[in-house]
């Protein structure tokens, strides 16, 4: 009921400015897809729509032909580390991983191009250090047997 209920005042308040082309950068992060979705002639702001709450990743592959921000996207609380990982080919926001994704899991995926210094200025690896530099040494000897057999 409560989803309805904000879906419905969304949609007065976005028909009651929406004449304003102005408003739409804002309000591409904050508004229901439903509303964006319905709505394709506006001027939407696709980074903040990316990072929009109500966007997600089944959303982003239903809706392929859209203009999606992946550096934005990483910051979408609905886009999970698994699905970054299952899709390497975006322009994911490394930066930002690099700072929010936990040190265990950086520690298993040393092959990805974190930005170690950020994340060391940022004592995210401060206590980590060893478990990094161990990872990163099994890594190296995997890709070396690898590329001997």
């Amino acid at each position: 009921m409560e989803k309805a209920c904000t879906l419905a005042f969304a949609k007065h308040v976005f028909e009651a400015i929406s004449n304003h082309t102005n408003v739409f950068d804002g309000m591409s992060q904050n508004l229901p897809w439903e509303i964006i979705r319905d709505n394709p002639d506006k001027s939407w702001n696709w980074y903040n729509v990316s990072c929009n709450a109500s966007v997600t990743w089944d959303i982003i592959k239903a809706n392929p032909d859209k203009h999606w921000n992946f550096s934005s996207l990483t910051d979408n609380k609905n886009i999970t580390w698994d699905i970054i990982n299952s899709n390497p080919d975006h322009d994911w926001n490394w930066l930002f991983l690099s700072k929010e994704v936990h040190i265990d899991t950086i520690g298993q995926h040393v092959d990805k191009p974190w930005h170690w210094n950020y994340c060391q200025s940022q004592n995210v690896l401060q206590h980590h250090k060893i478990s990094i530099l161990y990872y990163n040494v099994q890594f190296r000897l995997q890709e070396a047997c690898n590329k001997t057999l």
